[in-house]
């Protein structure tokens, strides 16, 4: 538990960094995303710790339990603020937390099998770490998003004409 926290909070933080990189390509491409991500994961980390910790030692896993804790809790409420923002009704909004909650506990369990199944092996933790890192420090600037390519293939077709 001691690793397996500031892992997920990592790999959070580092997939967040990405996902609003390729969803917001106008952001300047600095520092301050990624450390406000980080900041921000670290004090959720520190709500879920004591769930978390529970649920590590429940599962004998303690990584699929944080990441669980820290992005399934994200996950369902993405998926219950989805049906409300499309205004359906309670049924329906219920229907898709549930649904959600029940594939992130499906996905924890799955990923506390594979990290039982890897259990005492130090390159995974490593291989997490090195692309955690990869995703939120000043490698994570060269990601442009979806946006920029349009533009520079119109770019490219305006200049060749």
């Amino acid at each position: 538990m001691r690793r397996a926290l500031p892992l997920a909070i990592l790999l959070c933080a580092g997939l967040d960094t990405l996902l609003t990189r390729l969803a917001l390509a106008h952001r300047p491409h600095d520092v301050a995303l990624p450390l406000q991500l980080l900041v921000a994961w670290s004090v959720f980390g520190l709500l879920v710790a004591l769930p978390a910790w529970l649920t590590a030692r429940w599962l004998h896993a303690p990584f699929a339990a944080c990441f669980g804790w820290l992005a399934g809790l994200v996950v369902v409420h993405h998926a219950a603020a989805a049906r409300v923002r499309a205004a359906d009704g309670p049924v329906l909004i219920a229907g898709a937390t549930l649904l959600a909650a029940l594939v992130v506990v499906g996905g924890v369990l799955l990923l506390a099998r594979l990290e039982r199944r890897l259990a005492g092996r130090r390159w995974p933790a490593g291989a997490l770490l090195v692309g955690s890192l990869l995703l939120l420090g000043p490698f994570a600037m060269l990601w442009r998003g979806p946006s920029y390519l349009a533009r520079s293939a119109s770019s490219f077709a305006a200049t060749s004409k």
